[in-house]
């Protein structure tokens, strides 16, 4: 969806930047609310549950950061001089198996985990959708296959004062102390 409106964007000659954020790992702590701006939404990780549903094998890297930390970003870039054509910015480069183990860790059980191929994943998408977000979900997974959630921290280089939080430090402030109790 994003793709025909960047190019317009690029053919019109404006400056611009992509803010390339990775996923927000506020959908991390779901159930319980991490941002009073986000919804809930399990993508990949179900910690509450103890479980992992993602496509690939899990070693793909993928960025995220707190969206708290992704508005520090853009604020400090709109005092830029010049924009880069891609803004990347991070909490944490990880993985779903990264991610697994920590979880393991954290919540101390081990995960059921169900992972898909992207050729799996494709014949579960519907041919002719309702409406764009009926293969969202998993048009997302795959792009994170593909590497288009892994980007450079150009932000994190250019704004070191800018500390984000690290997904270690995230996962354990939301589910710390939480062992076998679900929400």
């Amino acid at each position: 969806l994003k793709i025909p409106v960047r190019e317009k964007v690029k053919a019109s000659g404006i400056e611009y930047t992509i803010f390339m954020t990775g996923i927000f790992m506020d959908y991390f702590a779901s159930p319980q609310k991490a941002s009073p701006y986000l919804t809930n939404l399990i993508i990949g990780m179900d910690f509450n549950k103890c479980e992992a549903d993602f496509i690939g094998t899990g070693d793909e890297p993928f960025c995220t950061t707190r969206g708290e930390d992704v508005g520090r970003f853009i604020a400090a870039a709109l005092d830029l001089d010049k924009w880069d054509e891609k803004s990347g910015m991070m909490g944490s480069r990880t993985t779903w198996n990264e991610m697994i183990k920590l979880g393991e860790q954290v919540r101390g059980k081990q995960f059921n985990v169900k992972r898909r191929s992207i050729d799996e994943a494709l014949k579960e998408c519907e041919p002719n959708p309702p409406n764009l977000l009926t293969n969202l979900l998993t048009e997302a997974f795959i792009a994170v296959c593909q590497g288009e959630y892994d980007a450079e921290p150009i932000l994190n280089q250019k704004f070191p004062d800018i500390i984000p939080m690290t997904i270690d430090e995230f996962i354990h402030k939301w589910w710390d102390g939480k062992e076998g109790q679900t929400f």
